[in-house]
């Protein structure tokens, strides 16, 4: 908070050299430490609102509260993987070890779908096909976007279930040959899935509306190797990645991007080919795909050229899809959005040595470029002011790699550097979700017009915040700075009072331009103190 604190906990406004200045106050603060919190990796739920983690192989422990407190346990012997619903309103665990046997209160124990409100199981599952034969799928259980329903893929059927009655819709599966993924859109009862290329069949993408499993666009193809698929995080657009082959080489031949326009009439399709390279070979690489979560584009890494380096495409949908800027030759493995859109990082992770280039696609230019060395991974926060780099290494092999750069930074969004720590062992950095505006489009609309009527109260609470956390120092060359300020106003309204009178006088007739200013320098003595200094 830069008026508070900033993110080393020591107030913004105030000498950091007085003696007088607090370094740590309530809205800085440790929530929750504890050394036997977990055996492995600690989660947040979607909504921020519970901080999960696993306790002696058999707990799933829900933290919630301004203290983080316990709210919630739930055992499930063995259990190794938990999942929370979009909305927080079930807990989903996972025991592997038990695949086609084992019952609890003479429920299945596989997989068991918890009621976090009430703590009771909603209902249990068998793993059958997801977890046989070392498949070990995860997440088992997919939801919709506000937890009516839940699906699960088994083979040759997708299984949708509606909640709170966890009964089957219609009474029967959705039988699909060969099916090999599916998806749920985060908007809408939408699922999307894909069917790879078999016999005389070619491959096929579907969307289908749940619960009348209409089918709302569909695509298919041949000669194809790879299909992958990706939601838009509104909804608006389902990308799926097709890697074709040549019929006789077998050999990958190139790579296009089929974009279903899920909003508009009849869900029309529009291709994107990435085309040929410098040496006019066709681009078979992509290294990365990412939607912009709050608005109409999308980038790609592909191709790739000596030294890991590839180049950049940032297109951009509407009636026609169309390449606005071209980022050529970086050093970037992975694209991170900001959750607001428009900002976005070019990350080389892993062996590209850290490289992160921050990217402003309003004005399609590279911002700043810096680098953290040996970084895994990227993580923005959710109000996308802040971006956080880290070094982290497993939990379940600590030993495995060279520890000597494990820690984190904190950068704004312009790449300027606010935090570097560094730790002998850190294995997880995850931003705390926020929940999801609550406002209606038009509300937001009226607070962004009468903005200026609503600041004055907050800054009258920064005001008191800044004038509670100051040294004396500080107060006191505040207080001069403030009077100062005041004084040069009331300067000001005796000029222009004088000015309308002289106006006034001359009815009105005066005129700027027709007469010459002299400027005057005078000296006054505001204020005298003495003060007797004794040997």
């Amino acid at each position: 908070d830069p008026i508070r604190k900033d993110i080393q906990g020591r107030n913004s406004y105030v000498d950091r050299d007085s003696p007088d200045t607090p370094l740590v106050d309530r809205r800085t603060r440790m929530i929750l430490a504890n050394t036997d919190l977990t055996e492995g990796y600690v989660q947040w739920s979607p909504r921020g609102t519970y901080l999960v983690a696993i306790q002696n192989e058999k707990d799933i422990v829900l933290f919630s509260g301004e203290e983080m407190k316990e709210f919630r346990r739930f055992t499930h012997p063995g259990v190794i993987r938990f999942a929370i619903s979009p909305m927080e309103n079930y807990l989903v665990t996972l025991v592997p070890n038990e695949v086609f046997q084992g019952r609890l209160n003479d429920i299945p124990r596989c997989i068991i779908v918890w009621d976090i409100e009430t703590g009771k199981i909603a209902r249990g599952f068998r793993g059958d096909w997801a977890l046989a034969g070392g498949r070990g799928i995860w997440p088992v259980m997919k939801w919709s976007y506000d937890d009516k329903y839940l699906a699960r893929m088994g083979e040759d059927v997708i299984s949708i279930y509606e909640t709170p009655t966890m009964g089957l819709v219609d009474k029967k599966h959705l039988t699909i040959r060969s099916v090999k993924n599916f998806e749920w859109s985060p908007s809408g009862y939408l699922i999307s899935y894909t069917v790879p290329e078999q016999e005389n069949m070619p491959a096929t993408v579907q969307i289908l509306s749940v619960p009348s499993l209409e089918v709302i666009g569909k695509r298919s193809f041949q000669l194809v190797n790879q299909l992958s698929m990706g939601w838009h995080d509104q909804g608006r657009y389902l990308a799926v990645k097709v890697k074709y082959y040549a019929k006789r080489t077998k050999k990958d031949k190139t790579t296009s991007f089929e974009i279903f326009s899920v909003q508009r009439k009849n869900c029309p399709v529009d291709r994107v080919e990435l085309g040929k390279d410098e040496a006019g070979q066709e681009i078979t690489e992509v290294v990365a795909f990412a939607f912009e979560p709050n608005g109409n584009r999308f980038g790609i890494i592909h191709g790739s050229y000596p030294g890991n380096r590839a180049d950049v495409s940032i297109y951009e949908t509407g009636k026609q899809i169309r390449r606005v800027a071209f980022v050529k030759k970086i050093a970037a493995s992975h694209l991170f959005w900001s959750p607001k859109g428009t900002q976005l990082v070019l990350a080389g992770l892993g062996e590209r040595n850290g490289l992160l280039s921050f990217y402003d696609c309003h004005r399609y230019i590279t911002i700043k470029q810096e680098e953290h060395y040996m970084c895994t991974g990227l993580e923005w926060s959710p109000c996308g002011r802040y971006v956080s780099s880290f070094v982290t290494q497993s939990l379940r092999s600590p030993v495995s790699r060279v520890t000597m750069e494990n820690g984190y930074k904190i950068w704004t969004l312009y790449g300027e550097l606010l935090v570097d720590n560094q730790y002998s062992s850190l294995f997880q950095f995850d931003w705390r979700p926020r929940t999801p505006d609550v406002l209606k489009t038009n509300r937001k609309r009226a607070v962004q017009r009468n903005l200026a009527k609503y600041s004055v109260h907050f800054d009258e609470e920064d005001e008191k915040t800044v004038e509670g956390t100051m040294g004396a120092d500080a107060r006191r060359k505040r207080n001069q700075l403030k009077a100062f300020r005041e004084y040069a106003r009331e300067i000001s309204r005796q000029v222009e009072a004088e000015l309308a009178e002289i106006k006034a006088l001359l009815r009105g007739e005066i005129k700027d331009d027709e007469y010459e200013i002299d400027e005057v320098e005078i000296q006054q003595e505001i204020s005298r103190e003495e003060i007797i200094v004794e040997d």
